[in-house]
């Protein structure tokens, strides 16, 4: 195998690995979000906090997809793949 064919391959696991760690962390930020809800006995503050993290997941998750070459409309795809909580694909 070519060196070319060594680095693209290394670039391409890259992006996948990126790709799954930003998802990972999208899926983290919308589990704390709801367990705050569901408990209930978080204050407004922390469930805002909670909130823009799950906003700030979601939209590197979206960076991430589009430096890995995917142009669909973010939004729409993480609509689709994502229990995101209400208003949160709004703010992106």
């Amino acid at each position: 195998m070519g060196f070319h064919k060594v680095v693209e391959g290394a670039l391409a696991e890259e992006r996948a690995n990126a790709l799954g760690r930003a998802g990972r962390k999208l899926d983290e930020a919308i589990d704390t979000h709801r367990l705050l809800l569901e408990v209930g006995a978080a204050d407004e503050a922390q469930v805002a906090t909670a909130l823009t993290a799950v906003r700030d997941a979601a939209w590197a998750l979206m960076v991430q997809r589009e430096c890995a070459g995917f142009r669909s409309d973010g939004r729409d795809w993480l609509r689709t793949n994502y229990a995101l909580p209400t208003g949160v694909a709004e703010r992106l």
